[in-house]
């Protein structure tokens, strides 16, 4: 086996230049099925993959059988070094057709997650104008944005509650957030834990939400309540140290347990609530790797990607088996997009493939 560094450069759509290093495994190549084997790796052929407009991020399915996107037009450290107006994809699951690429107005900048709401409404958050954003879509598409009180909040994931409220994780100011659709107003609550930096955050079961905390090895939960006041608890679930595995983004399985990436450390973590104990999987032993995305299908397995190696795959919990495949481009770099529909497509999105990044679908029973 031979390796050798290839160094691939992206401009982004605003000048931005990324320069991604990745090494390139030169093997003989052999058609197996749908995949391409190179050695011992597994290339994926079956993948779909569309252009988007602007480096996608977070991904959300509505009710219509829509996927949006949203696409910040950069690589937020943890947000754009400048700010901009970007756009939110609409894609439709059944043939991969783009509906439509809506641009933000002057005064917004950068959509980074999304979430749908029960009435068609697309959420997103503004790292950069440090505020909630609403999409109305359709032919005369409505934009509204409200800031958030605590200046450098830094929003990030972000989740609807069954009231049609929105519950945000405040990245830069260790915050939940929560907005009122109704009266436009916001509360927001640090963790317990200072200097956490919460980052993804999801709803399990009816009344409780739960969020991955980014710098410490700890998970945040609550029951949220329509008023917006809570009492969050935290649970720590690793005590190795130099370095300790934090939480990236967070879901929940069809039992109530909770499963999160742990980014740089390459594993997977559940907690079970009703229990109140945890286990951390190792998926990649790669030098170098990120676990980011996670989400789980119907047979209850828990999907993940590894954005420095290109990998998308799966954990069954039930038999302990792993499965990946590697993307043909090693460069793609799918990371925090990546949700399960309800046909058991994965869909991800390839921040870094292409000139503007790609959306991808890898079709049910082809890992």
């Amino acid at each position: 086996m031979k390796g050798d560094l290839v160094v691939k450069t992206v401009r982004t759509p605003h000048g931005i230049i990324v320069r991604i290093a990745a090494i390139a495994i030169l093997l003989t190549v052999a058609l197996a099925g749908t995949f391409v084997s190179k050695g011992s790796i597994t290339f994926a052929s079956s993948v779909i993959e569309t252009p988007t407009q602007a480096t996608p991020w977070g991904i959300a399915f509505d009710k219509s059988g829509h996927i949006w996107v949203a696409e910040p037009g950069c690589d937020p450290k943890p947000i754009c070094q400048s700010a901009f107006p970007s756009y939110i994809g609409e894609y439709t699951t059944s043939d991969f057709t783009l509906v439509q690429n809506y641009l933000e107005p002057s005064g917004f900048s950068s959509p980074l997650f999304v979430a749908v709401d029960s009435t068609g409404h697309i959420w997103f958050t503004e790292p950069n104008s440090n505020a909630i954003g609403r999409l109305t879509p359709g032919s005369t598409p409505n934009w509204e944005q409200w800031t958030i009180p605590t200046a450098n909040a830094i929003p990030y994931d972000l989740v609807v509650d069954k009231h049609g409220n929105i519950w945000f994780t405040e990245h830069g100011a260790s915050q939940i957030g929560f907005f009122s659709t109704s009266t436009h107003t916001f509360v927001e609550t640090p963790t317990p834990t200072a200097g956490s930096d919460p980052y993804g955050i999801t709803l399990a079961g009816s009344e409780k939400i739960w969020f991955a905390e980014n710098t410490v090895p700890k998970i945040g939960s609550f029951t949220f309540t329509a008023s917006g006041s809570i009492n969050i608890k935290e649970h720590t679930f690793s005590t190795v140290s130099n370095p300790a595995p934090t939480a990236h983004l967070i879901t929940s399985d069809h039992s109530g347990n909770i499963w999160y990436s742990e980014g740089f450390a390459g594993q997977i973590g559940e907690w079970i609530p009703s229990q109140g104990t945890y286990t951390n999987i190792v998926v990649s032993t790669a030098s170098f790797t990120h676990i980011s995305g996670i989400s789980v299908d119907s047979k209850n397995r828990i999907w993940f990607d590894d954005s420095l190696n290109a990998v998308v795959g799966y954990y069954d919990p039930s038999t302990g088996t792993i499965k990946t495949l590697t993307l043909s481009d090693l460069s793609d770099h799918p990371h925090d997009g990546l949700a399960v529909d309800s046909s058991d497509n994965t869909w991800f999105t390839e921040e870094l493939g292409g000139p503007t990044g790609r959306l991808a679908e890898l079709p049910a029973g082809n890992l």
